[in-house]
């Protein structure tokens, strides 16, 4: 039993993989078929690839792959692009009957079946594979193999073999490899291993295909009336930031914009990308100069430390105790007169 050192982590995973097994059981109509799939190899294959096409993957493996008759924004139509007969799903995706898919499909196979032979597995498990993988299909005759690979077959044609591009392959793979590997010293892998290596491949052979069909759906579009307005928006856009850059550096902009706007798209597209990290540029040089121009606001304004107390002269000293010495004799004269006695009548003059 494997210990984890990242708690926290094994727990979601283990108790999220409870939701994953109920979802798959009844997506696919399975029973005890998902306890049969080597979920191990399955993570470890996923892992092997970066993010940016570990994220395409996750999508296929679940159906959301975005062709045209599962994208979010039905107004588009669900037909196949290259054979227009039939709607665009991934199972179609990856066995249209277009020539340019065919060709594709077949190339990628070929290399597929090549560097699987290369991993120096059990001859018959590779002809099992090689023949599941050629066509679509549900399952596989058990009578054409040995019968120590009857569990194998039945177990997989209860998974179903389209499931193989998906990673899901069952555990009687590892198993059998494990004991061809102990009798035959020229293999390096161990069961795990190598069902890994092919998940891997197939994943592989899946991501070039999809690549092949985007470029051909998205070359096609940027011939569009639509994606040409985008470029042209685009091409206004840069000409308006003109008069925020220096003059200096106006020569990226030195094409006439009627003339820019005139290019075919695949060339205004071109001019776009090469100018717009030019003018990106010169706008950051102007507002740095423009930066080291300005003055801050307390140039203009003279630094007052405080009130001065100013120099003291004889001259100085003199008065200001003349001043303190008057009040003093002003405090003593209203102290007497306050207690002096008013005089009494008799005593007045006549």
């Amino acid at each position: 039993m494997e210990v984890s050192t990242s708690i926290p982590t094994t727990l979601s995973q283990t108790y999220e993989s409870q939701n994953v097994r109920e979802f798959l059981t009844k997506k696919y109509g399975w029973k005890g078929e998902v306890d049969d799939i080597d979920w191990t190899v399955h993570q470890r294959a996923l892992k092997a690839f970066p993010n940016s096409r570990r994220q395409t993957l996750i999508k296929f493996v679940h159906q959301w792959l975005p062709v045209n008759d599962h994208k979010g924004n039905q107004e588009l139509s669900p037909g196949c692009p290259f054979c227009l007969d039939h709607n665009e799903t991934q199972e179609h995706m990856l066995y249209c009957n277009n020539e340019h898919v065919k060709k594709c499909r077949t190339e990628e196979i070929s290399k597929a079946i090549q560097r699987i032979r290369a991993l120096r597995g059990d001859p018959a498990l590779n002809q099992i594979l090689i023949q599941a993988i050629s066509s679509p299909r549900d399952t596989l005759e058990t009578r054409v193999y040995p019968d120590r690979y009857a569990t194998l077959i039945q177990n997989q044609n209860k998974i179903g073999w389209r499931q193989l591009l998906c990673g899901r392959i069952t555990n009687e793979f590892v198993r059998h490899h494990d004991n061809y590997a102990s009798l035959n010293k020229g293999t390096k892998l161990d069961g795990e291993q190598w069902a890994t290596c092919v998940v891997k491949i197939l994943w592989e052979a899946v991501l070039n295909i999809w690549h092949h069909r985007n470029e051909f759906v998205h070359e096609h579009a940027k011939q569009s009336d639509a994606h040409r307005q985008v470029i042209q928006d685009e091409v206004r856009r840069i000409y308006q930031l003109a008069p925020h850059i220096d003059p200096d550096d106006r020569q990226a902009l030195s094409t006439p914009e009627e003339k820019v706007l005139a290019y075919k798209n695949k060339s205004m597209e071109d001019w776009v990308n090469r100018i717009t990290p030019r003018v990106n540029q010169a706008i950051r040089r102007t507002h740095e100069r423009t930066k080291r121009r300005t003055k801050a606001i307390t140039h203009y304004f003279k630094s007052v430390s405080g009130p001065q107390n100013p120099p003291t002269t004889t001259g100085t000293r003199q008065r200001s105790q003349q001043v303190e010495q008057s009040k003093v004799n002003r405090t003593k004269l209203t102290v007497a007169s306050f207690f002096r006695k008013a005089p009494k009548n008799d005593d007045k003059p006549p």
